[in-house]
């Protein structure tokens, strides 16, 4: 029955997502204006607050190390299949490598052990965070735009509002001004006001990614061979993390979160850096569908590992 009670309303989201788009309910413009609210506003404050209030050791920092270097080692990977997709191989680098998880795993994540449990995971995702507006952005932008636009794509990462929000949650942190925020007579204004500004978060993420869904069959089996490249990555870069590196993840709450975390798709913002109208339909299909095994296995992680 608890399973129930996190799955069930997260799939009706999806599926009112889907049901809104077919009957047009809600235009395409007014679905980009909500996922501009979510990525503009909900997430930096998300991340923000969850960076802020967590307390950096030196363990958080080798979390964050393998993690970035996982992520490198799945790309490599992915440009060493290339060949594998045909003319689908050109993105099956970005397909593989870095994850979804501000758009995503967090919402998921929350469902679980709420709000205030993502300082458990931002260790693990500051390596995917570095590695995405790093290495991903880099080879992504020369993929689609050629080497010339690094100006650009220097531009795009400082002004992303996400990657603002967790360098100064950060700064915050290390310096010890976001414990004393909280332990301050506001912290408990601070706190109503976050949790207003981020509550509806994992309710709208899921009516945007049922929007969004778009399975075309006709290009299904390259889908399905990225999709499965990448679980298999997952499932390695989970027991390299979880065997040899256990000792870094003491409490069961990062340990699951290890476990969701990559098996996530790939950053949902791919979808920006494609010009090609075949190469789109290919990368959002594969996400589309690439989210929905990420939910299911969500509930599978739900209802068969302990969470505490």
């Amino acid at each position: 029955m608890e399973i129930l009670e996190i799955a069930l309303p997260i799939v009706a989201m999806i599926g009112l997502g889907a049901f809104l788009n077919r009957r047009q309910v809600v235009s395409a413009e007014g679905m980009a204006g909500m996922k501009s609210l979510v990525s503009h506003v909900m997430l930096p404050v998300v991340l923000f607050n969850a960076v802020m209030t967590t307390t950096f050791t030196t363990s958080s920092f080798a979390i964050t190390a393998l993690v970035f270097a996982l992520m490198c080692a799945q790309m490599a990977i992915g440009y060493a299949c290339r060949g594998w997709l045909g003319n689908y191989g050109k993105y099956l680098p970005f397909l593989v490598s870095s994850v979804e998880g501000a758009m995503l795993c967090y919402p998921l994540y929350m469902s679980l052990y709420g709000s205030e449990s993502l300082s458990n995971i931002m260790p693990v995702d500051l390596g995917n965070i570095l590695f995405a507006f790093t290495v991903f952005l880099s080879l992504i932008t020369m993929t689609s735009k050629g080497a010339a636009d690094k100006g650009e794509m220097i531009r795009t990462s400082l002004a992303n509002p996400c990657l603002d929000a967790v360098a100064l949650g950060l700064l915050m942190s290390l310096t010890g001004l976001g414990h004393a925020l909280i332990g301050s007579p506001v912290g408990e204004l601070y706190s109503d006001v976050v949790s207003m500004v981020t509550g509806p978060i994992t309710a709208l993420v899921m009516l945007i990614v049922g929007y969004q869904l778009s399975l075309d069959p006709l290009i299904l089996t390259p889908v399905l061979k990225t999709s499965a490249l990448r679980i298999a990555l997952g499932v390695t870069a989970i027991a390299v993390l979880l065997v040899p590196f256990g000792g870094l993840f003491t409490t069961q709450p990062l340990r699951v979160g290890v476990m969701l975390y990559f098996l996530m798709p790939t950053q949902f913002v791919t979808m920006v850096y494609i010009d090609d109208p075949d190469d789109g339909a290919f990368v959002s299909t594969q996400i589309s569908l690439h989210s929905i095994i990420s939910i299911a296995a969500f509930i599978g992680i739900a209802s068969l590992v302990p969470r505490a």
